[in-house]
């Protein structure tokens, strides 16, 4: 085993009303929990005035956190698990669907990579780029779709 766990970083931009929800979030953060195949020890959510919503999930491979700005239209989830049991990837579509994000950018991270391991073969930054319409050809696009040929970034 090369790393200990993965983290799941997801920016949502220009979603609904329901990032003010707490019960909505609740419900989301259950889904997601189940959609990558994770157990669910406790769950919290909190309502912030005048907006905003917090959650936190504790799991058994770690936990997921959600927080909302509703005024920015905003919300960011990170799911963090140990081991490779889990699909991280499966809660950027619960995501959203229940939040219908404008703009959606999910990044996973290797965590705990084993000192002296393959760092060029594992040391990769995942973007996952949800695009829209106006931005097919993001920046960040075209640095993932050089990273993953091989190629380097350049400044």
């Amino acid at each position: 085993m090369d790393n200990l766990g993965r983290q799941l970083i997801i920016e949502a931009w220009g979603c609904n009303a329901e990032i003010n929800e707490p019960d909505a979030v609740r419900r989301v953060i259950i889904q997601a929990v189940d959609a990558i195949g994770a157990t669910l020890l406790e769950l919290s959510v909190r309502k912030f005035h005048p907006r905003g919503v917090t959650g936190f999930a504790v799991l058994a491979e770690s936990h997921l956190s959600v927080h909302s700005w509703p005024e920015h239209s905003y919300l960011t989830a990170d799911v963090f698990t140990c081991g490779h049991t889990t699909k991280l990837n499966a809660a950027i579509a619960v995501f959203k669907q229940s939040f219908e994000p404008e703009h959606m950018e999910a990044f996973e991270l290797l965590r705990g990579i084993t000192p002296g391991c393959d760092r060029d073969r594992l040391v990769q930054l995942q973007l996952h780029e949800i695009v829209t319409a106006e931005q097919p050809n993001s920046l960040r696009s075209q640095i993932t779709e050089n990273l993953l040929e091989g190629g380097e970034v350049s400044r």
